[in-house]
């Protein structure tokens, strides 16, 4: 780690991370004060804000807190003036903060549609719009990453097509603004991680009975995930196609892939030596795509 760290130093540089008061925005607000950067912290929470700010403090590093609501245009732009402001420049934006509500798409409103996008794929180009702006006026390149899902490339669980739409608008988003504004030095990226156990996150997953710990199995989330596997090959061993990937639900259907792969447990190729198998092809193995 010490390598990379030498090697990703950010001194004398200033980043402004929007949703940094708790979550993967804490988190990447702490990172760049670790490898030297200054943070302007953007978080609507008045507790949560001031109190990642006061970790970076404790740590030696420089950090201000700005109350920000990344809806609105002018508290974007006002957070950017605080940066160049307080530290006199800004060097990288991390676009970060978003949200959702899970509903089912047919359950959703008009309104509940413009909410969702707004918080996500709009603050998204607001802040890249205010950061980029900045840069340009100060005369020197930068850096742009904004926080996407892995939702926007494919949907997992239901009740987030508003929420994927939105993701999704981010990648597509970055890679217009990263060839629009390529020329100036500004470099435009987005990072898309899975699901995180983040507060918000732990708050859904009282709406969703598969995430939900129960009495009978109190696991978190991220414990069920890693026990996947393990449950689809249970659940689908009399058809013996082994784990693809897929969420493994236990009433889940045999993913496409699977069956192209035509792949046979080791139980499955046991019961192909039975007498109940069916004919074998010449090589002595059992005709049939599937198992008896």
């Amino acid at each position: 780690m010490s390598f990379v760290r030498e090697r990703m130093r950010m001194d004398g540089r200033v980043a402004v991370v929007t949703g940094a008061g708790q979550g993967v925005g804490r988190a990447i607000a702490l990172g760049m004060a670790d490898t030297g950067a200054r943070v302007v912290i953007g978080e609507i929470n008045e507790e949560t804000g001031p109190r990642t700010a006061a970790e970076i403090e404790e740590l030696g590093g420089g950090a201000l807190w700005l109350p920000t609501d990344v809806r609105k245009q002018e508290d974007i732009e006002a957070l950017v003036a605080a940066a160049q402001e307080h530290f006199g420049r800004i060097d990288a934006m991390f676009n970060n903060a978003g949200g959702n509500f899970q509903l089912p798409a047919l359950d959703i409103s008009a309104n509940g549609f413009d909410a969702i996008v707004r918080m996500n794929l709009k603050s998204m180009f607001l802040g890249s719009q205010a950061a980029a702006r900045a840069m340009l006026a100060e005369g020197h390149p930068g850096s742009i990453v904004s926080t996407s899902s892995v939702a926007g490339l494919r949907s997992g669980s239901g009740q987030v097509a508003v929420y994927s739409a939105s993701k999704a608008g981010i990648m597509g988003m970055t890679r217009a603004l990263a060839a629009e504004w390529g020329e100036h030095g500004i470099r435009v990226n987005s990072v898309a991680p899975g699901a995180v156990d983040t507060a918000g996150r732990l708050r859904n997953m009282q709406s969703d009975p598969w995430e939900r710990p129960t009495a009978g199995n109190p696991r978190t989330s991220l414990e069920r995930r890693s026990s996947w596997p393990r449950i689809w090959r249970g659940t689908s061993r009399a058809r013996c196609w082994p784990w693809t990937g897929a969420r493994a639900r236990p009433d889940a259907p045999l993913p496409r892939a699977a069956a192209r792969r035509r792949w046979r447990s080791p139980s499955c190729r046991r019961s192909a030596r039975t007498p109940r198998s069916p004919a074998r092809n010449h090589r002595g193995r059992s005709a049939s795509r599937g198992c008896p």
